[in-house]
């Protein structure tokens, strides 16, 4: 059964495409904008206030037929994605590329990492086409229920199959064709030739396709602990008579790099948390009265009906946010790992979310391995937003005071990165135990007693007498 769905440009240009329930939503792009004669990979496709998900089908997208679609102008800065490359055999690699790798890159970057992989270049002996002949053996890419066969389809980028943020998992096998394995090894030379301009202008960062040696090849990771650990590394150079800083041998606080005080504390020791090791007293759970009365107070201007405020009003509390963060020169963070080991380090207020990231990188054993950072604020649990690296950490996330992140693996992570160690042994060995304050002593006030007026005589005198009330007495009595 076939529907239509309509495109709308910033022109007010229509463009009615059919679709199956089994169509892409980046088929549905790609065909809008080749009729408006515009580039897809700046465009997406909006509903209402919503941008929808390109990766899926019409029939799993929740659209109906018929419905208008806003083309939309995308941002032209690629982002970072987690693919996991699983192959036939169950083995399963993961790397972040840009939205705008495509999947030739993918495959040759894998390749990269370990020179033992052959992925663009296999070949089987055909009896048939000629004796000793060798054909192509043509790598098919699973990608959210598609099947990626063709040379052409691997040309694809990320971002054109609707996979332009967050993570996917791409499976891996080979078809046997009669294609002689000279002419298609010389039809993939003469791509990667083609792309090689444009690898040279915008490099290797984000995970683009490297070049081919693989002495040359610096992974994000590698970068990251060079820039964290670079003042480590010149400290560990620079004693050659044998003297250490004062500061390096500090147990309680290690700094990476010099501007960043970093702590790190161990797990407990028991299961059982500190607070249900104490006895208190049943008393202490009582509110008081000042309590009560302020809860009362909290419920009954919550039930009165409120004015919603104006966009006058709006942009002045936004205003008046932006002028208290501005305000705020450094944030403490803690980072509560899965063994409930903690690090503690600090953030000024130029430093982006890529900075924290690469923090969180270089303590790990598994830096490649995608993860979250969560924490609870006030709309609910939020999310690290790792797709826009250039957001400052106080200024555009709101982060204040001290906050508490919560540490987890994504999804695509692998098995070994989730049941191993976490942290590298150095933070290991430096970590401490939290230090325990003592238990606040809390001081008890009297209240004072407060006279009771003549109207609190009468109405105890009122509630002293006791008799039927004068609605209930027969007609005639008094």
């Amino acid at each position: 059964m076939s529907a239509h769905v309509v495109v709308i440009d910033t022109r007010a240009r229509r463009a009615q495409i059919k679709v199956q329930p089994n169509t892409y939503l980046s088929d549905v792009l790609s065909e809008a904008c080749k009729r408006f004669d515009v580039d897809s990979h700046q465009y997406a496709l909006k509903s209402g206030n919503k941008v929808i998900d390109l990766s899926q089908p019409f029939r799993l997208s929740g659209l109906i037929g018929g419905t208008k679609l806003e083309l939309v102008q995308e941002s032209r800065s690629p982002s970072p994605v987690s693919v996991a490359l699983q192959e036939e055999g169950g083995n399963r690699d993961i790397e972040r590329f840009l939205s705008s790798t495509t999947l030739w890159q993918i495959l040759r970057k894998f390749e990269v990492n370990d020179t033992k992989r052959n992925l663009t270049g296999r070949s089987y002996p055909n009896a048939e086409v000629g004796s000793g002949r060798l054909c192509y053996e043509q790598p098919v890419m699973h990608i959210m229920g598609r099947d990626l066969v063709t040379f052409d389809d691997l040309q694809k980028t990320l971002g054109s199959l609707g996979i332009k943020h967050g993570s996917t998992l791409i499976r891996l096998k080979f078809l046997k064709t009669e294609t002689p394995m000279e002419e298609a090894k010389a039809r993939i030379d003469e791509y990667f030739k083609s792309i090689q301009p444009k690898e040279d202008e915008s490099g290797n960062a984000g995970g683009q396709a490297p070049t081919t040696s693989t002495s040359q090849v610096s992974t994000p990771a590698d970068e990251e602990e060079t820039h964290l650990n670079g003042s480590l590394l010149e400290e560990d150079a620079q004693p050659a008579n044998g003297q250490v800083p004062a500061s390096a041998t500090s147990d309680e606080t290690t700094t990476r790099p010099a501007h960043r005080r970093i702590s790190v504390y161990a797990p407990p020791s028991s299961s059982t948390p500190q607070a249900a090791r104490h006895n208190v007293a049943p008393e202490d759970f009582e509110p008081s009265i000042a309590q009560a009365k302020a809860h009362q107070a909290r419920l009954n201007k919550n039930v009165h009906n409120r004015r919603l405020p104006s966009d006058a009003e709006i942009a002045v509390q936004e205003q008046a946010l932006k002028e208290k963060l501005s305000q705020i020169k450094e944030v403490e963070i803690k980072i509560r790992f899965p063994d409930q080991t903690t690090i503690v380090g600090t953030f000024t207020y130029e430093e982006t979310v890529a900075e924290l990231a690469h923090f969180v990188r270089s303590v790990l054993i598994s830096p490649h391995e995608p993860f979250e950072l969560t924490w609870r604020g006030d709309k609910g649990i939020q999310h690290l937003p790792q797709d826009h690296p250039t957001k400052k950490l106080i200024k555009d996330v709101g982060l204040k005071g001290k906050m508490l992140m919560n540490f987890q693996w994504d999804e695509v992570a692998s098995l070994e990165a989730r049941s191993g160690q976490l942290l590298k042994e150095e933070y290991v060995n430096k970590a401490q135990q939290i230090p325990i304050p003592m238990a606040f002593q809390g001081v008890e006030t009297e209240m004072p007693d407060v006279p009771a007026g003549k109207g609190d005589e009468k109405e105890k005198g009122k509630g002293d007498k006791k008799g039927l009330p004068r609605w209930l007495k027969l007609p005639g009595k008094k």
